[in-house]
């Protein structure tokens, strides 16, 4: 396991050192030569680790490093942006030099986690919590107000310039935007999301400025993902729409006040809209007291092969059944730059995996067939919280098992529960 510390830089130094030292004992012809060969192994050590991180080349990128200058960090963003999992856990697991930093100054770089998350990549994220990230550290390398961003910020702003978000304002009803966020493509956004607010503590914290800001969109992933965490901090919804509701009171008395000085005119425009979003901020809090249980377990349901249509016509009988009365301007998306396109690779794997774990919690309900009769809910309930638990990366072992059919891999299951 990779310590958590600042970059030790006096190591770089001597080694800096030690190499100018040997660099002056070499005639001119000698260097004149290995600068006319920097460039050919740049361009040839980017296009193996092009491959590497394609192949997911653990022993490849061990290999590639061992005769190179080059540390873990600098070969990082890259190894994550690709999702190259086995490759990045040889740099946490030092097989390429001293173990990659989980934890840099990030007042002067972005940390790991930042990294991975910008990069929108769930088995990366995942990865460096297990090992020990931390996500109450802020990175002003990605923020010049507010003191930097946390990984979940990072994540929730990420996501709210999605592109399956298109052109959505505040103008447009709330249930446009559920029906949005509930998208195929929106659904790694919203895991990476859902993974790092699991793992902060004030997440309440996070919300309360995004409502300060009238931020609709982080308001309702955040929603989406940990409404229980930002309910109990606020004592229930109740609470949140008092809090809301004394927002919109203090900006009436300071419209008035204006008004008195003969300064409303030039900021009418923009009471008006804070007042939209403080009124469409009390219909998302409505949407998610009455359907938010329905609706966050519909987002983790959705499949990549899902479509548009689909997502509109579930989440109008979700919303429905929970006594809401949409209109034909509620669902309709024709002014929203939506399009599903064709997904990336990475989109695609990331999305893979997702949809194996669900599938393969389903499958663990039936274990009871598998245990003795008379205790078989007992071993259902302890093997569903065991695989809820698991990383993306002890999935991925398991998926060796999930090749060979269902009873062979419950039958492994069996024996995990019971030994």
């Amino acid at each position: 396991m990779p310590k958590v510390g600042f970059v030790d830089d006096d190591r770089d130094k001597d080694k800096g050192s030690d190499d100018d030292h040997n660099k002056d004992e070499r005639s001119d012809d000698d260097r004149d030569e290995d600068e006319g060969s920097d460039d050919y192994n740049g361009l040839r050590f980017e296009d193996e680790l092009l491959e590497i991180a394609r192949l997911d080349d653990r022993h490849g990128l061990i290999k590639l490093m061992e005769g190179s200058y080059r540390s873990s960090e600098s070969v990082f963003g890259y190894l994550s942006g690709k999702g190259a999992v086995n490759c990045v856990t040889a740099l946490l697991e030092g097989e390429v030099g001293p173990p990659m930093e989980l934890s840099v100054d990030p007042k002067f770089g972005k940390c790991p986690l930042h990294v991975a998350t910008n990069k929108m990549s769930y088995s990366m994220v995942d990865l460096l919590l297990r090992y020990g990230a931390r996500t109450d550290l802020k990175s002003k390398a990605m923020a010049i107000t507010r003191g930097g961003l946390l990984p979940l910020n990072v994540a929730l702003e990420k996501l709210s310039y999605h592109e399956s978000l298109g052109g959505w304002t505040p103008k447009d009803p709330v249930f446009k935007l559920i029906i949005l966020l509930c998208l195929p493509k929106m659904r790694v956004p919203l895991e990476v999301s859902r993974l790092l607010a699991c793992n902060t503590k004030r997440v309440d914290d996070v919300f309360y400025y995004y409502a300060m800001e009238g931020k609709l969109i982080e308001m309702a992933a955040l929603l989406m993902v940990a409404r229980e965490k930002v309910m109990a901090a606020f004592d229930g919804s109740m609470h949140l729409r008092q809090f809301i509701s004394e927002e919109t009171a203090s900006m009436h008395v300071d419209e008035t006040k204006l008004t008195g000085c003969g300064k409303r005119g030039k900021w009418a425009s923009v009471f008006k809209d804070k007042r939209l979003v403080m009124t469409s901020a009390l219909e998302l809090l409505e949407v998610f007291e009455r359907a938010g249980d329905c609706i966050e377990a519909y987002a983790q349901s959705v499949r990549s092969e899902m479509t548009e249509q689909e997502v509109i016509k579930d989440i109008t009988f979700l919303l429905e059944e929970n006594g809401f009365n949409l209109k034909g301007l509620d669902i309709d998306l024709s002014n929203i730059d939506c399009a599903l396109g064709i997904a990336h690779e990475k989109f695609k794997l990331e999305m893979q995996g997702l949809e194996k774990r669900r599938d393969f919690l389903g499958q663990v309900k039936d274990v009871g067939m598998l245990v003795p009769a008379q205790s078989g809910n007992f071993y259902a309930e302890k093997v569903i919280c065991v695989f809820s638990c698991m990383s993306y990366s002890e999935w991925q072992l398991l998926d060796h098992y999930l090749t060979f059919g269902n009873t062979g891999c419950l039958c492994l299951v069996k024996d995990i529960v019971l030994g």
